[in-house]
C-alpha cells in the first residue's frame, strides 16, 4: 500500500506528500517502479485499480504527451495520471458482452478542471493549461483507440445528501 511520504513541502488540501505506492497485486501493474502518487485521491484510485477484479492491468504516469501551454506559449509535456485496461460489460441488442477497454485517466479537482468552478485567476490559468493538455491527450487517445477520462471529486467520492429537515409537531 502507501508508504511514508518521500518528502514534505507546502501542499494543496487534497495532496499527500509524494508517496511511494506498493501494489498488493504487482502482476497487474505494468508501469515503472517505484510508483509515486502525488495526491490522496490518486492513492485511493490506485488502491481501487489494484484490488478491482475487472482491472486487468494499470500503470501510473505512463505516457508523455506534448502540448502547447496557452498561458506562456511554450511547448511542454503532459503526463496523465493512469493508463488502465479493464473488462467492461456492454449491452448491445439486449445481449451482454464483455469487452476490454483501455482508458487514460486524469484526476483533478473541479476548480482546476472547469472554468465555472475556478475560484480565482490562478485557477482560471490552470483550467486553460489543463484544457490544452486534455485536448492533446484526446488526440493521443483517438489515434490509439483509447478512452480519455477526467475524474473529479464528484466522480471519486460519494456525495452526501443534505439531511431532510424534520417538521415541527
Amino acid at each position: 500500500m502507501a508508504r511514508k511520504p518521500a518528502r514534505k513541502k507546502n501542499r494543496k488540501r487534497n495532496q499527500a506528500a509524494r508517496t511511494e505506492f506498493t501494489p498488493k497485486n504487482p502482476a497487474k501493474y505494468k508501469g515503472e517502479y517505484p510508483i509515486y502518487m502525488r495526491s490522496r485521491w490518486e492513492i485511493g484510485f490506485a488502491i481501487n485499480l489494484d484490488l478491482s477484479p475487472s482491472v486487468l492491468q494499470w500503470a501510473s504516469e505512463p505516457v508523455q504527451i506534448p502540448y502547447r501551454d496557452p498561458v506562456t506559449g511554450d511547448q511542454k509535456v503532459y503526463v496523465p495520471d493512469f493508463l488502465v485496461q479493464a473488462v467492461k460489460t456492454k449491452v448491445k441488442g439486449g445481449r451482454k458482452a464483455q469487452v476490454i477497454e483501455t482508458m487514460l485517466v486524469e484526476i483533478k479537482p473541479k476548480h482546476e478542471a472547469f472554468i465555472s468552478e475556478a475560484r480565482n485567476q490562478k485557477d482560471a490559468a490552470l483550467v486553460a493549461r489543463n484544457t490544452a493538455k486534455w485536448a492533446a491527450a484526446r488526440g493521443w487517445c483517438r489515434r490509439r483507440g483509447v478512452k480519455f477520462i477526467i475524474l473529479t471529486e464528484t466522480d471519486l467520492f460519494i456525495q452526501k445528501k443534505p439531511k431532510a429537515k424534520k417538521k415541527a409537531a
